[in-house]
């Protein structure tokens, strides 16, 4: 019973349900939502097992914002008259996803946290990787087929695969990068997988042609290399992002050239593709030229070419914003967007998104759904949740740990950017969206633990970076003992010490080491000795090849 109602249990429940959902269940003529039926009773349950063995922590106020806005939303939902049950399952499983993500439990470690996000990350990248496996099989053997009303394969010069758009699941894509990515770090089991899986979930994006989600995976691979450089700390850090732009657009262009390669694939099995860049640099450079022209004499120009330019978005977009001015202060509700769009607006001809279900948007979606006041509550959540971010990214700068916040925060990233343009995180279209909020949650919760440790250690500390700052010898160097002298210690973002080595008056040296600490800072100095031993036996190849002599360490006795 315990295991049954437990939180870790009903996340990996939801993962399974939401994955299935991200598939094409259309084209087999089966029902698109099948997780309201097992999620919303289950969730239900499991908040009412809960508060029954008072297992909710009432002090947490950290997601007060977002639980305005879910009252916004529940309150437009009920009062508009466009709504359908659909609609209403809808706000009651993101209501239960929210109040699971973020009302934590009484007693919560995070290595638990820890331990639960891992098996989530191994779930979501098996499930992925066999989704994006057969989607690049379709590519292969140029398999495009219509069923009940969907696409199965390849679409134009866009593959879609087993999913029921390609868009989300680039995206998911990209977060499953980032989740092999973490748990390769992590010295997770079966490393060869997880780079089997970096190579086809890569592939699959650059072959869904999502020019987003294709953007997204550059930024992904240039935060990568920013961290390897920041880690080494070699360069200064305009340097580690000059660098890390260079790498970016070298990709880029990479990338077209590898999809351009693929592509020949299907086009010697018969396949026909129209010749056409989804970037459009072209246009782009001409819209930017209207602009610096004449902003207002060339407005209609500009309007019709941004249209094209994002597939039609600009339109949309202005849809949508005509659907807030109807219910300015209310919103028309969850899952409303399509049939209030097509009964007022397609009868006057002016709404063209019939297969259109929400705004492109995750502000307009917002603002639409819960009307000014849910736009505020949501945006003073999302501030918040960027503040807790950012703090989490100082406060585990140096620490072994600080390469897990930032993938769980490029995780987060990766959706937040996708709901730009295209599925948002209001819906359960695709598993991305479930990771963008469990993720979320779990960054809150370290957040809220202030002596989180998110990776197990022996150690009290880890040596980042050394070098040598002056050295003094003479040619005979007696055997006599190493006497170690703190010179400087400095608190700031790392532990480092300026330490000077001597024996006797024939030898003496000074190191300045950045070290990572697993432990306050106030405990450190009680470690320093140890420290100081560490490096100079990681330096003592360094020294002896330096002064053309053995100087093995006899003993250290720390003074400052």
């Amino acid at each position: 019973m315990e295991k049954l109602f437990c939180r870790s249990t009903y996340r990996y429940v939801c993962v399974v349900l939401y994955m299935i959902q991200t598939l094409n269940l259309a084209f087999l003529g089966l029902p698109q939502h099948p997780a309201y039926y097992v999620l919303i009773p289950y969730g239900v349950l499991l908040l009412g097992y809960e508060w029954y063995h008072r297992k909710l922590d009432g002090r947490n106020y950290s997601v007060t914002w977002l639980l305005l806005f879910l009252l916004c939303a529940a309150f437009s939902t009920f009062t508009s008259t466009y709504s359908e049950t659909r609609s209403f399952l809808l706000l009651l499983l993101q209501g239960l996803i929210f109040l699971l993500a973020f009302a934590q439990e009484k007693g919560r470690r995070i290595y638990e946290m820890r331990q639960e996000m891992i098996r989530i990350l191994k779930l979501v990248c098996v499930l992925s990787f066999l989704a994006s496996f057969l989607s690049l099989l379709t590519f292969l053997f140029n398999i495009s087929w219509t069923r009940n009303g969907a696409v199965f394969g390849l679409v134009g010069n866009r593959l879609f695969g087993v999913y029921f758009n390609c868009n989300p699941a680039a995206f998911l894509a990209c977060m499953s990068i980032c989740g092999s990515l973490l748990l390769l770090y992590l010295k997770s089991r079966f490393p060869y997988f997880h780079l089997a899986n970096l190579i086809v979930q890569g592939t699959y994006v650059l072959l869904s042609n999502c020019r987003s989600a294709f953007l997204i995976l550059l930024c992904l691979l240039m935060v990568v290399v920013f961290y390897i450089l920041f880690k080494r700390r070699d360069y200064r850090r305009i340097s580690n992002v000059l660098i890390a732009l260079c790498v970016g657009f070298l990709a880029m262009f990479g990338g077209q050239a590898v999809k351009a390669g693929l592509f020949v694939i299907p086009q010697l099995q018969g396949a026909v593709f129209k010749e056409e860049s989804r970037f459009a640099f072209d246009d782009v450079v001409e819209l930017v030229y209207m602009i610096k022209e004449d902003p207002i004499g060339n407005a209609k120009a500009i309007y019709h070419l941004a249209n094209d330019l994002s597939s039609r978005r600009v339109e949309l977009y202005y849809d949508a914003y005509r659907l807030y001015r109807a219910h300015p202060i209310t919103g028309i509700g969850l899952n409303n967007f399509q049939r209030m769009g097509q009964e007022v607006f397609y009868a006057e001809g002016l709404f063209a998104g019939s297969t259109i279900v929400h705004a492109h948007n995750l502000f307009l979606e917002v603002l639409v759904v819960s009307g000014t006041l849910g736009f505020l509550c949501f945006m003073i959540f999302l501030g918040q949740a960027l503040v807790r971010m950012l703090e989490n990214l100082r406060r585990y700068a140096f620490t072994p740990g600080y390469f897990i916040i930032l993938l769980m925060s490029a995780m987060v990233s990766v959706e937040f950017a996708g709901s730009m343009l295209d599925y948002g995180v209001l819906y359960d279209y695709s598993l991305s969206a479930l990771l963008f909020w469990i993720m979320l949650g779990y960054l809150f919760c370290i957040n809220q633990n202030r002596k989180a440790r998110l990776q197990r250690s022996s150690y009290a500390f880890e040596l980042l970076s050394y070098r040598l700052l002056h050295i003094h010898y003479e040619m005979s160097v007696s055997d006599e003992a190493v006497c170690a002298q703190v010179l400087r210690r400095e608190c700031d973002d790392a532990y480092t010490l300026c330490i000077k080595f001597t024996a006797g008056a024939a030898f003496s040296l000074i190191y300045e080491a950045s070290y990572a600490l697993h432990v306050e800072k106030e405990e450190a100095r009680a470690y320093e000795q140890k420290m100081a031993e560490e490096l100079y036996a990681i330096a003592e190849a360094e020294i002896s090849e330096m002064i053309g002599a053995h100087l093995p360490i006899m003993s250290i006795s720390l003074s400052d």
